[in-house]
């Protein structure tokens, strides 16, 4: 009994040292490390606690094997979630398409000359309500999805906190507008996106009532799983899952927290979600399942090709061509969006 009395002291003076005067302390039998909370509190801070605890009673501490297969299990959900609200996103994707295309073919189609204003109407209204709803929905019910989200990541997992860049509103509005801008015509794509997705979907993953995942709600362990989940947005997106795993590493610039351990959790959620998202597809479409099933096990394209030595200098022009046209995009993004932030202050102009 004076044991244990004597750990519960030394670990509530730990505690008590590191929190700010309005912050209360957990029971460190609840949950050890798993301060900050996802609450008022944590999302105001701006900073992060990458640290863990190195004390010797820590280190001494039993570490049970359940919570071991928990953390792969965690894994596992994320990959799953993840799987699903991507095929969700191309399913809504190429429905919107398709209505869009199948309607304004069928204004086409008439041979009334008068018609010709009707489709070109309709396609463009229509462009016009998706990108206007997707605005909307960004700017007045989630501020935290806007933009791409690899700038908050990236800072994320170098400590800073960005408050509303992970929730349930953030990944619901994420994911919605994401659909409407892409079908409305922007110049945008799914592939940055989705790793903000999955990352709120790793974020949310491991605060779900499962017994085990409550040792996964400390800084150092969010890290490990945002960076899981930004990697697996990117896989599915590419259907790369080691590229998804080199991004994360990528973006991180890369930080201490790398370890041999890490990088295979990562990878296996990777692969899993994006090997989940082919077999949700062919589902989808009703495709046969098996492995040669080009949907679930993607090898690349390996047709032959007739390309000669005599294309080179084709290829090379091109490239230079589309590098400077690339650089100049770049730019007059860059320059717009400076004029944006300094002169377009109220939400109704953006």
């Amino acid at each position: 009994h004076l044991q244990q009395q004597i750990f519960q002291q030394i670990i509530m003076h730990s505690f008590i040292s590191a929190l700010d005067e309005k912050d209360v302390p957990m029971s460190p039998f609840r949950s050890f490390g798993s301060y900050p909370r996802h609450d008022n509190v944590y999302k105001h801070k701006k900073s992060l606690n990458y640290d863990s605890m190195r004390s010797k009673i820590m280190k001494e501490r039993p570490n049970s094997r359940w919570v071991y297969w928990a953390e792969w299990f965690a894994y596992i959900c994320l990959a799953v979630a993840l799987s699903l609200v991507a095929s969700f996103v191309e399913y809504m994707e190429d429905a919107i398409t398709d209505y869009k295309k199948n309607k304004t073919q069928t204004y086409i189609n008439e041979n009334d000359l008068e018609l010709g204003p009707t489709a070109w109407g309709f396609y463009s209204g229509i462009s016009v309500v998706l990108v206007f709803v997707a605005s909307f929905m960004t700017i007045y019910i989630g501020p935290g999805a806007y933009g791409s989200g690899v700038a908050e990541l990236m800072g994320y997992l170098n400590g800073v906190n960005y408050t509303k860049t992970f929730g349930g509103w953030t990944l619901f509005v994420k994911v919605i507008a994401v659909t409407l801008a892409v079908t409305g015509g922007l110049c945008i794509g799914k592939e940055g996106p989705l790793a903000h997705i999955g990352a709120n979907v790793a974020m949310l993953t491991i605060y779900l009532p499962i017994s085990g995942f409550e040792y996964f709600r400390n800084d150092w362990k969010k890290r490990e799983f945002i960076a899981a989940g930004t990697s697996a947005g990117v896989s599915v997106a590419f259907g790369a899952p080691i590229g998804g795993t080199l991004f994360a590493f990528e973006i991180s610039k890369p930080n201490t927290f790398w370890s041999f351990d890490v990088i295979w959790r990562v990878f296996f959620a990777c692969a899993l979600s994006t090997f989940l998202l082919g077999l949700f597809n062919a589902i989808r479409e009703g495709q046969p399942l098996g492995v040669y099933n080009s949907s679930v096990l993607k090898f690349g394209d390996v047709d032959t090709s007739d390309a000669t030595i005599l294309v080179l200098p084709a290829s090379i022009f091109m490239g230079i061509i589309a590098g400077l046209m690339g650089a100049l995009f770049v730019e007059v993004n860059t320059r717009l969006g400076f004029y944006r932030k300094k002169y377009i202050k109220s939400n109704w102009l953006k």
